[in-house]
């Protein structure tokens, strides 16, 4: 260390006109570049031109941190990219062929339906956006859809060459590798709102999208989880489709399970700290199927239908 120090580089002055090199480098909370020149087979530094990231420069993609990078140093350092050719070094994907790569996927339920879009860019920026679809679709239709969505998104981010792409593939992956997308597909069908500090919207209506902003505040995302905020008590985690049965059934018949009623294993599962859009639905169902519940459940005496005055008849 000692010995670095004692040796640190000097800057050198460019002759007129000679070749200068920029690199450039980017941290989450800061960027950097140096302006060299070659000397004797070596490289000296000419200058040096940093900044502190603050405010929105923060949450800038890798790719806009390095063109703020370039915009800072040409402004200061302009005296010499006008008197010199300068070249930019870096290694980001910067003139070679960007492969971008969209997860998409498609939900229908009973309230409507949806798709969910995961966009990465060749710096492994990640975009999420879910969007409802204005009326119900078959699969095939969502599916469609989500694919168009995917590609327009990666035409707007930058993606292609003006309106067309160089090539592009589609291929069919399992469900487990496209979990997020699918989340984000799950929630856009059966949700009416997403929290759009993580998650992009786009809904077709304004009257959807007045709709969206109203009611966004009821949830949050914390890990990549979807929680909803309970008036008293802690986040309640919402569920997928596929964990429903299970949750119900351990807090209906499991080791401290009671076999209560349809409204008592409802209150239940949100004290449990869980809820989905079709709780009270499911937990009737649930109750309505349990053989416990129906075998040794307590017997009804009220009739079937409601009991009908008979007039008294008197024989004369």
């Amino acid at each position: 260390m000692k010995e670095h120090l004692a040796n640190l580089p000097i800057l050198v002055k460019p002759e007129p006109g000679e070749k200068l090199w920029v690199y450039i480098s980017t941290t989450e909370f800061a960027v950097s570049t140096v302006l060299i020149k070659e000397e004797g087979g070596d490289q000296k530094p000419v200058y040096y031109v940093s900044h502190a990231l603050k405010g929105p420069e923060i949450r800038y993609s890798e790719m806009e941190k390095m063109a703020l990078a370039l915009i800072l140093t040409a402004r200061k350092l302009r005296p010499y990219f006008l008197s010199h050719p300068v070249t930019v070094l870096t290694n980001s994907p910067l003139g070679q062929e960007e492969v971008w790569r969209v997860f998409v996927d498609e939900a229908s339920s009973m309230e409507g339906s949806g798709v969910g879009v995961i966009l990465i860019s060749p710096t492994q920026e990640k975009t999420k956006v879910a969007i409802r679809l204005s009326s119900f679709r078959s699969n095939n239709e969502a599916e469609y859809e989500a694919v168009i969505s995917g590609l327009k998104l990666a035409r707007d981010a930058g993606a292609g060459h003006g309106e067309e792409f160089s090539s592009w593939s589609i291929e069919q992956i399992p469900r487990e590798h496209n979990a997020e997308a699918d989340a984000l597909a799950r929630m856009a069908s059966s949700l009416t709102s997403i929290d759009s500090r993580e998650t992009g919207i786009r809904p077709e209506e304004e009257a959807h999208a007045r709709k969206l902003k109203r009611q966004v505040t009821r949830f949050t995302l914390v890990n990549e989880k979807l929680y909803r905020r309970s008036f008293l008590g802690p986040l309640l985690r919402c569920l997928a489709k596929e964990e429903v049965g299970y949750v119900l059934q351990e807090i209906h018949e499991g080791c401290c399970g009671d076999h209560g009623g349809a409204l008592s294993l409802a209150r239940r599962t949100l004290l449990a700290g869980y809820w989905w859009p079709t709780l009270q639905q499911d937990a009737r169902q649930v109750v309505k199927t349990c053989e416990g519940c129906q075998r040794f459940g307590n017997f009804s005496h009220k009739p079937a239908a409601e009991s009908q005055t008979a007039p008294m008849m008197w024989l004369s």
